[in-house]
This record gives C-alpha cells, sequence and structure tokens, in this order.
C-alpha cells in the first residue's frame, strides 16, 4: 500500500519536472520595437493678437447704428412718388400708346372662286356596238376611219369591243339608223332566236335592235317571251319584195333575181346568210 503511494508521488514529481524542462525551452520573443508617431506642430498665435479691443468694437457698432438710421431717415415718405419713376412709366405709357395699332381688316366680301365648267354630255348620234363588229367594219359601214373612231372615242390602238358598246360618231359622219321618233312595235322572243335574225327579220341593223333596248347588252341573255322593242320600217314604194319560202336561201333568191348575195343581205341586214325565216321579207335590190 505504501509502495503504490510512493510510486504515485514519484511519478506527479517526474511530470513535474518535465513540465518545468518544457517551459525552460522555451525562448521567450524580444518586445517589437515601434516607430515613433510623428509630431505635429501647432501654431499657437500671440494672445496679444487675439484680444480684441472692446471699445473699438463698442465704435463700430455705433457707427453701423447711426449708419441705419441715416438711411431711415433718407427713405421717401409713403405717398410721395419719385420724380425719376415717374418719367419712366409716363415714357412707358407714351411708348404702349404710340405702338402701331393693328391694320383695319378690309370687311368687303371677297368674290367666290367661279366653279369649274360642268362638262356638257354627249348628246349626238352613237353606234351601239353588235355581235362580231369590229372597229374596221364599224367605220367601213359608216364610210370614216378607224382613227377617227379612235379620237371621237379617247381609244387607243387595238382597243378591243365589247357588245352593246356604245361609241360616238365622229364629226361629219351619218347615223346609220334612227332611235328618236321612229315608228316601233313589241317582238315575243321565240326559242331559238338571236339578235340578227331578230334584226333582220324586222330589216334592221342589229345596232339599232340593241340602241331600242338598252337593258340588252349580252346576247346571251335572250330568253323565249322576252319583250324587245323593234322598228317599222315600212317598204317603200315601187320596192320589189320576196317572202321566204320553205327551202329557200339567201344564194337562191339572189340568183333568182340576179343580184349579188352580198348586197342582198346588206340591203336587208342579213349577218347570218345561211339562215332565214319563212315568211320573211327581203327587199331586192335595184341596179
Amino acid at each position: 500500500m505504501r509502495k503504490d503511494k510512493m510510486h504515485r508521488v514519484l511519478g506527479l514529481a517526474a511530470c513535474l519536472l518535465l513540465m518545468l524542462g518544457m517551459v525552460g525551452c522555451v525562448q521567450a520573443k524580444p518586445p517589437r520595437e515601434r516607430e515613433p508617431l510623428p509630431t505635429v506642430v501647432v501654431a499657437v498665435a500671440p494672445i496679444e493678437a487675439a484680444v480684441v479691443d472692446v471699445a473699438e468694437v463698442d465704435g463700430d457698432v455705433d457707427a453701423d447704428a447711426e449708419a441705419d438710421e441715416d438711411a431711415l431717415v433718407e427713405e421717401p415718405e409713403l405717398g410721395v412718388i419719385d420724380d425719376e419713376a415717374s418719367e419712366d412709366e409716363a415714357a412707358e405709357d407714351e411708348a404702349l400708346t404710340g405702338a402701331e395699332e393693328p391694320a383695319e381688316v378690309d370687311a368687303t366680301p371677297t368674290a367666290a372662286p367661279e366653279p369649274l365648267p360642268t362638262p356638257t354630255p354627249y348628246t349626238g348620234p352613237l353606234y351601239v356596238v353588235a355581235p362580231g363588229d369590229t372597229l374596221s367594219t364599224i367605220a367601213a359601214l359608216h364610210g370614216s376611219t378607224v382613227q377617227a373612231f379612235l379620237e371621237a372615242n379617247s381609244l387607243k390602238s387595238g382597243a378591243a369591243l365589247r357588245v352593246g358598246q356604245e361609241l360616238r360618231l365622229p364629226d361629219g359622219v351619218d347615223p346609220l339608223y334612227e332611235v328618236d321618233d321612229i315608228e316601233t312595235d313589241l317582238y315575243i322572243v321565240r326559242f331559238g332566236d338571236t339578235l340578227n335574225q331578230i334584226a333582220a327579220l324586222h330589216r334592221m341593223p342589229v345596232g339599232q335592235l340593241m340602241a331600242l333596248n338598252p337593258t340588252l347588252r349580252n346576247p346571251n341573255l335572250l330568253r323565249p317571251g322576252m319583250e324587245l322593242t323593234v322598228a317599222v320600217n315600212p317598204i317603200p314604194e315601187g320596192a320589189v319584195v320576196h317572202v321566204v319560202q320553205p327551202g329557200q336561201t339567201l344564194a337562191s333568191i339572189a340568183r333568182r333575181y340576179g343580184v349579188d348575195v352580198q348586197e342582198l343581205a346588206q340591203k336587208n341586214h342579213v349577218t347570218d346568210v345561211n339562215r332565214l325565216d319563212v315568211g320573211q321579207v327581203l327587199v331586192i335590190p335595184q341596179p
């Protein structure tokens, strides 16, 4: 028991000695030298300069007070107008009064601009384009030229025509037919009728038939039962006439009377030489 205690004491003593030896081996660091702080030089004014003479201050205060009193005394009293200011205001009033007055506006009403002349509508003779018509054929029928028709209708060379189109006649050209103040009648369209056939049946140009029926501008719109206005062309006195019989043609009729087929067709406004109606009246041209 005692031996154990002795051993413990010896062990503790050995540990203490070891620790002391380790502490002795550690060298203390030398103290760090610091640079001295810069010295600030403070300029101290002499005490005599900082001392202000009380009497001098009092004198300045009194002088300022007297100057303020003089300024107050010199101010004009209320209601007194400075002469110079009044002169300036008078000059300004004169300048305003003498300014040029705005020029007087002439109250006389100005005349309204004359309106542009209204173009006078054309009321001269017209030709209604029929199926198969061209400017060349139309000009030839009227004894005129293509150029004259182009100029009269403001058309360009090679312009296409449409059926039902109205063309003005050049100056000095007489119309081929009349549409005003003529005797007319009604015709009921039958199945298979054409404009050319109806016109030839009544010995009238197709253009005249279309001119008498302004709503009829498309031959394809011709329908059975439709009413058309046609011209009544009385046969001249002394004219030779022929009533078409079944089986007869325009060529056989022309041979019979010894006339030209084209002349016979033109006289009766026949456009289709291969088609005639039974009972149709033809006027035979005379030499």
